[in-house]
């Protein structure tokens, strides 16, 4: 038995015998008060003394933290191990060389110790640029032979952005606005169902997830399962949309041509309401992108909007192999780099700026896209991307923030209300409008703008880079 729990026994043994009938019997025991406050000091300066714990596996190798493991700033390896035991974890992932990563960053950041506890961690990440070490406790039992996945040499630190850099993403036709969009849509409008024709929009691989596990979507969950009408996150299983409206937005597979149709006009046939994109659900039924309706993953979440943004630019006959949007890790992290930096304050101590410019920090101020520029660096990144991928840097591209969406509706239409009001507003020439018809590449990112409301927005900011494709329509407008 360690000094520790021998002391926690005895005081639990003394405490008892304290409050027994006997000490009752009188009213009031004198050494009671003394007793345990000696007895609390004796275990403080015996846990202060207990030894580090020993290190898990070798040197360049982390456990996996997740949104309920956050990574923190600690003065050293005993403050980190002391998180650990206060959140009941038997791990923790320490960086040592705080040194260099000060020099790396020219001094910025103060050079800080970074921490983060797990519960388990039975799939380490190795290969880590920085000297990341892992510890386990010495009163956990379990086998720990885990899988490791080795991770490539990762590219030099890049650049970090100072807090007066502009907006450095080149927008072309699409300014980035930068007031948030309200939930009005365009007028639901019932157009006769015709044959269900849907083309096939290219594939990549359902397992492979964009979203980093560092977005939080718990409160996204439980606010879902506590409506009533949702019995699935597919289309059916969306109460309140009924069959008859499911069947007049269905298409019959002719494309509609922006330059021959006013903007209402064309909002009312590609998005019949806000929430029934026009032939939105045969092509979920034709991919089928949920394993289970009940609890799709973020893999699966990722590859839908995917499919589904394919979806509606063959509506406007955009079908070519080239135009097909794909999916981009670095667009996936920073839009929600961008959302944390806006959100929270987690980013602020490391990475000081002009508050409410776009690299942040997002202290007040009615900036939507503030933290729109904003990257840590290149080993802050690390956790967020897959093994061995590249650091993300600042690419030609544009940025949308929304707010149209709401945190209780299913992940297969979560993200209509953001096109089909977006369209309603801008029309299809719009400056937010533009990237989902155009852009070679997304990254998306929602963000739960009240998790104590039931009906809060669901925040959604939205990455676009790539290859900006020509529009092949006239602006009628």
């Amino acid at each position: 038995m360690t000094p520790t729990f021998r002391v926690q026994a005895l005081t639990a043994f003394l405490s008892g015998a304290l409050a027994s009938d006997t000490c009752s019997n009188t009213g009031t025991c004198s050494d009671e008060s003394s007793l345990l406050q000696g007895l609390a000091r004796t275990r403080v300066h015996r846990t202060s003394q207990e030894p580090l714990w020993e290190q898990h596996l070798s040197d360049r190798k982390k456990c996996v933290n997740t949104p309920r493991d956050p990574t923190s700033n600690v003065a050293d390896q005993m403050a980190c191990q002391q998180l650990a035991v206060a959140a009941g974890h038997a791990y923790y992932s320490f960086r040592h060389n705080q040194a260099q990563v000060s020099r790396d960053r020219g001094g910025r950041g103060g050079g800080r110790n970074k921490c983060f506890s797990s519960s388990s961690c039975d799939a380490p990440r190795s290969g880590t640029r920085y000297m990341w070490r892992m510890y386990m406790s010495p009163d956990d039992h379990t086998i720990h032979g885990g899988q490791e996945h080795e991770e490539g040499a990762f590219d030099p630190l890049a650049e970090e952005l100072g807090s007066d850099d502009p907006l450095a993403e080149e927008v072309g036709a699409y300014d980035p606005l930068a007031e948030e969009l309200g939930a009005n849509g365009p007028l639901a409008a019932e157009l006769p169902p015709g044959a269900n024709i849907i083309e096939s929009y290219g594939s990549q691989a359902l397992a492979e997830q964009f979203t980093p596990d560092q977005a939080d979507w718990s409160s996204f969950e439980s606010k879902i399962a506590a409506v009533s009408s949702i019995t699935g996150h597919d289309p059916n299983g969306v109460g309140w949309i009924r069959a008859s409206a499911w069947e007049a937005a269905r298409w019959d597979g002719t494309p509609y041509n922006p330059s021959q149709m006013s903007r209402a006009e064309l909002s009312a046939a590609i998005c019949p309401s806000v929430d029934t994109i026009r032939g939105i659900r045969e092509v979920f039924y034709q991919h089928n992108p949920f394993a289970d309706n009940t609890n799709p993953t973020k893999a699966e979440v990722d590859e839908w909007h995917r499919i589904a943004i394919n979806h509606i630019r063959a509506l406007v006959g955009y079908t070519q192999p080239e135009r097909q949007v794909q999916k981009d890790h670095c667009m996936f992290a920073r839009s929600l780099w961008g959302q944390q930096r806006k959100f929270t304050r987690q980013w602020d101590e490391e990475y000081p700026g002009q508050d409410g410019s776009a690299y942040g920090p997002c202290v007040g101020g009615g900036n939507s896209h503030c933290g729109a520029t904003f990257m840590p660096s290149a080993e802050d990144q690390e956790e967020f991307l897959p093994e061995s991928h590249p650091t993300c840097t600042l690419r030609a591209g544009s940025e949308g923030v929304f707010s149209a969406s709401k945190a209780d509706i299913p992940w297969s239409i979560k993200w209509s209300r953001t096109l089909c009001s977006t369209l309603g507003q801008e029309g299809f020439w719009g400056g937010h409008t533009g990237p989902f018809f155009h852009r070679e590449k997304f990254g998306f990112s929602f963000w739960d703008a009240d998790p104590l409301n039931s009906r809060s927005n669901a925040v959604m900011r939205g990455k676009w880079t790539g290859n900006l494709m020509p529009n092949l329509y006239e602006n009628a407008e």
